[in-house]
């Protein structure tokens, strides 16, 4: 395979250039790509704060000629072309009106001595040209598949984002992921703090990191990946993010053969083990039967689409979702439930029924967070729904079945 190289490694300096070049005459006037061929956007060196200066170099683009380029994934934001760049052609630099969003992207990506090689889809394709818009976009796909590097621009840091990326990563040292058989073993090393290793041991994040992680993933490339995205997904993420490293590591992907559940579960699961729902369990459990007919407990696991208490309760109603909300008076995140229709949230889960006969929901200072119940008769105040016994449950058409295991 092919890859010729269009960087430009020796340094110069812009304003030298500019000085040795007329003018500017008029905006840029695009030329038309021959069949197979796409613009590569050499940026050219330059300070942080000098105006943005590009070649536009036009080269081919087959599977057995690839050059050398890095491809940039950005949100436009807004529409409006009202910042300037200089292209420099036929010794000459002329104007190009790029957005905002663009503009930043590529100050902050330009280096200071060396040319940098880019593709972006708002100057390397002719946007007022629609037949060639039509036939670059249709290339995307291969155009992104082909890139040395893919960069991903989220924006200038802001939001104690700094503060989001150094937590992340911090997570993501202390795991590891085998990409052949996807287990997700804990990362042993000299340099391990030991007490990651502790489950009951709270980790380094405050609220701030949280928060934090909240505002980078609300930036517009993150929020486009999804048509929509509530606060309350973005909160669930964080929970997630602090539950990941005592839930996962040490997990394998698993998919479940009869409904095609995706999960993650303890890395010594074999084909055929069983997923159960256990009443008094937090997560879903893996068991494994053996010759004497009892069932070995291989361990707990996260199943998409078990663990909001569908198999025993069924799917939450289509206008409610399960969510976590945090309290800032416990410094804890609470399930909670919420009506989107209405955007109003409750702790009681909308699949029960009633109380029993005889009880009733205790009020009480922290009820926002959490639930009490007390039988009117003996006056005794509990934490348990009863609402999740075996009897209550089988008289809700439930099949509950005994376990004997090991």
């Amino acid at each position: 395979m092919v890859k010729p190289s269009v960087i430009s490694e020796r340094p110069f300096e812009a304003r030298s250039l500019e000085k040795r070049t007329r003018h500017l005459v008029d905006t840029y006037s695009y030329t038309s790509l021959p069949d197979q061929y796409i613009r590569l956007l050499e940026l050219l060196p330059g300070a942080f704060e000098e105006q943005i200066c590009i070649k536009l170099v036009t080269v081919k683009l087959t599977p057995q000629q690839i050059p050398s380029y890095h491809a940039l994934s950005y949100a436009w934001g807004s529409p409006t072309f009202d910042h300037d760049i200089k292209i420099l052609s036929d010794n000459s630099f002329h104007l190009l009106s790029v957005t905002q969003n663009l503009h930043t992207a590529l100050r902050y990506l330009r280096w200071s001595s060396a040319s940098r090689i880019l593709w972006t889809d708002a100057v390397c394709i002719n946007q007022t040209d629609t037949e060639e818009r039509s036939q670059q976009v249709a290339r995307m796909a291969d155009i992104y598949r082909s890139a040395d590097k893919v960069v991903i621009w989220l924006g200038p840091e802001e939001n104690g984002s700094d503060l989001a990326l150094s937590a992340m990563a911090t997570l993501a040292s202390e795991f590891q992921v085998d990409w052949n058989r996807f287990p997700i073993p804990r990362a042993y090393s000299e340099d391990t703090d030991s007490s990651w290793l502790d489950l009951n041991n709270p980790k380094p994040f405050d609220h701030g990191s949280y928060s934090s992680i909240v505002f980078l993933l609300e930036r517009p490339w993150l929020l486009d990946l999804t048509e929509e995205v509530s606060e309350d997904f973005l909160w669930e993420c964080c929970y997630f993010l602090y539950q990941f490293y005592d839930n996962v590591v040490g997990r394998a992907f698993i998919l479940t053969q009869n409904e095609g559940l995706i999960g993650l579960a303890p890395e010594a699961c074999r084909e055929n083990d069983c997923i159960v729902v256990l009443l008094g369990c937090p997560s879903p459990m893996v068991l494994r039967a053996t010759d004497d007919g009892s069932l070995l407990v291989v361990g707990e696991c996260y199943v998409q689409g078990l663990m909001d208490g569908e198999a025993l309760l069924g799917p939450l109603p289509s206008n409610w979702r399960r969510v976590g909300r945090f309290d800032e008076e416990t410094k804890r995140t609470w399930n909670t439930f919420k009506d989107c229709n209405r955007a109003v949230y409750q702790i009681e889960d909308p699949r029960l029924g009633p109380l029993p006969k005889g009880w009733c929901e205790e009020k009480h200072p922290k009820e926002h967070v959490y639930a009490l119940f007390r039988d009117k008769t003996t006056d005794v105040v509990d934490w348990h729904d009863l609402r999740m016994l075996p009897s209550f449950l089988r008289d809700r058409g439930v099949e509950i079945q005994e376990f004997n295991h090991v």
